[in-house]
């Protein structure tokens, strides 16, 4: 899994948040964002066994063990809508959310349609750029 980091934006959205809702968008969301588009649940399935799966806390003495259920994961995502950290879900039977605060991949390699791009595709797979 690649690393991120929460940019300053994202960062004063959490501040004052629920702590389950701040751990979903850093522990559960953030990490399989496709950094191309913001979203995150289209090429890697997200569901919300899988998100309390991130929020597995290994019982020990004095601390409550477990996971979150679904109702308490529906309500901390509706703050993280609230603030501007997830989008709607995009899909009608799968999760899948735009993190529009999140910082993205701004490589001009990926960018399709620009003319540096094209000629450095073209010249990567053996050929001459075009003039």
């Amino acid at each position: 899994m690649p690393s991120f980091q929460i940019n300053d934006e994202e960062r004063e959205a959490l501040r004052g948040l629920p702590m389950l809702a701040r751990e979903i968008y850093v522990f559960a969301l953030r990490p399989f964002m496709d950094f191309a588009t913001g979203i995150v649940g289209e090429r890697r399935g997200i569901s919300w066994k899988s998100i309390a799966e991130e929020l597995y806390v290994e019982p020990h003495q004095g601390i409550k063990g477990g996971e979150p259920s679904e109702k308490e994961l529906r309500r901390a995502l509706v703050w993280l809508q609230k603030v501007g950290l997830v989008g709607p879900n995009l899909a009608e039977r799968r999760l899948i959310f735009e993190l529009p605060k999140a910082s993205r991949d701004q490589s001009v390699r990926k960018k399709v349609g620009t003319k540096w791009a094209d000629e450095a595709g073209s010249y990567v797979e053996g050929s001459e750029p075009s003039n």
